[in-house]
């Protein structure tokens, strides 16, 4: 401003001769995007008035439901050239422009908010589905047909969100009597079976649905069952069975007594790759590595599972440090709750932001134990264990180290990985972030 240079023609320059334009892309985008978020609402309606016509006239809503997520109002790329920052008032008049383009004029008509309408209607359709579970089992087996995939879990909330991602929840309060219609309308309603749940109409008995009930429990519990099973050692073995610790605990135990196997893969330090734009935790998103992730499948663990990682994993640590540090190690070095599961006295403490507390003449070590199913190179850390970290980034007389158990439920594969400190001032940069909330770091060897 102060210049009086032309912007947009100042940056259109600089892009032509292959120089960085002045403009930020990355903060215009982030602010269009914040301001959309606060403006969906009223977008949501604006769509949902366009496309009411078509759901009360059961006609396809698939373009209702893929404007919802709005990707469909994009981004202006002249601002890259034109603005150095966006208000409000600009985004709104590009996005009601958008809107008139794409939908045409808007539609007078009055709809209850969405939020409303939403919230009433998934509380009726999971009422509706939670009676009808057993009553649409019952007559797929005796039509000997196929239930469809919204009900074969037996879920009242797989239902309303199957509905709901149809988008036939969003225009109108819905009544239990018109749920049949609905789910037919959507492909989740048997075919050939009545809109109803009249056992009479259907040609059921109490007898036939109270014994769909019964059999729908026992394959709900054997679900449940099956959720929290591990297999170790190729063993099958339920988590919640009141004999799974001394179980798993022995079988460990003869593990180590029959298998030094594991050490020897142990033995080499690993070199962990340097990334090119580290960060700590708190510091931004970090940056780097090869390739993408795929969804973890140690995010849908229950907690008796995460439970029986630990143990394992912290009993495979506690054998490796021995080795590592001979008889100075014992029982008092392992400080979190888990060596209660193989020893007396102290009963630990998991909010000291590590497991193992080593004392050498030297120097005193503090080891965070943390495992993975397969090999993923990543582990998350608490904010307790990041603080601790942090207060030992300089290695001096206190070091703090990750010991890592890749395939924590295979013996045949066990080994620990010694790993730097993760907030170490010169090792930081061996791990990369790649989560939000609790800190997940990721790091790659050569």
């Amino acid at each position: 401003k102060h210049l009086k240079l032309d912007y947009e023609r100042f940056n259109r320059v600089l892009s032509e001769l292959g120089e960085e334009r002045l403009s930020n892309e990355d903060e215009l985008r982030y602010l269009y995007e914040a301001y959309l978020g606060q403006m969906r609402p009223g977008i949501i309606d604006r769509l949902r008035r366009q496309h009411y016509a078509d759901f009360r006239n059961g006609q396809d809503l698939t373009s209702y439901v893929e404007r919802k997520n709005l990707t469909f109002l994009e981004f202006n790329k002249d601002w890259i050239f034109t603005r150095e920052t966006l208000e409000r008032e600009v985004v709104e008049t590009h996005v009601s422009e958008l809107l008139t383009d794409i939908l045409g004029e808007d539609v007078e008509i009055e709809l209850t908010p969405v939020n409303r309408v939403l919230e009433r209607n998934r509380k009726k359709v999971r009422e509706f589905a939670k009676e009808a579970v057993p009553i649409v089992g019952v007559w797929c087996r005796k039509k000997q047909t196929q239930s469809p995939e919204a009900w074969q879990n037996g879920d009242a909330h797989a239902v309303a969100q199957f509905l709901e991602n149809c988008g036939l929840l969003d225009f109108e309060l819905i009544e239990s009597n018109r749920i049949p219609a609905i789910c037919r309308r959507a492909g989740c309603w048997p075919n050939g079976m009545e809109e109803t749940l009249d056992g009479e109409v259907l040609g059921l008995s109490n007898d036939d649905v109270k014994a769909e009930e019964i059999r729908h429990e026992q394959k709900q519990r054997e679900k449940e069952i099956e959720r929290r099973r591990i297999s170790f050692a190729e063993i099958r073995l339920d988590t919640g069975d009141p004999g799974f610790s001394d179980t798993f605990r022995g079988m460990i135990e003869n593990r180590l007594a029959n298998d030094d196997a594991w050490f020897d893969r142990s033995r080499q330090r690993p070199r962990l790759v340097e990334f090119n734009n580290p960060s700590k935790p708190g510091g931004g998103q970090g940056g780097g590595g090869k390739g993408g992730r795929t969804r973890r499948p140690q995010s849908q663990l229950t907690d008796t599972q995460r439970q029986a990682m630990g143990l394992a994993s912290e009993r495979l640590a506690y054998q490796y440090l021995y080795r590592r540090h001979g008889e100075i190690v014992d029982e008092t070095c392992w400080v979190s709750e888990n060596r209660t599961q193989f020893f007396g006295g102290y009963a630990g403490d998991d909010s000291a932001g590590f497991d193992f507390r080593v004392k050498t003449p030297h120097v005193e070590w503090l080891y965070e134990v943390k495992s993975s199913l397969e090999d993923s190179g990543e582990f998350e850390l608490t904010a307790n264990q990041i603080r601790v970290a942090s207060s030992l980034s300089k290695d001096g007389r206190r070091r703090y180290r990750i010991l890592y158990v890749p395939y924590v439920f295979n013996p045949e594969k066990w080994h620990v990985l010694e790993l730097s400190n993760p907030m170490g001032d010169t090792t930081h940069n061996r791990f990369s972030m790649v989560g939000r909330g609790s800190v997940r770091l990721r790091f790659e060897r050569y």
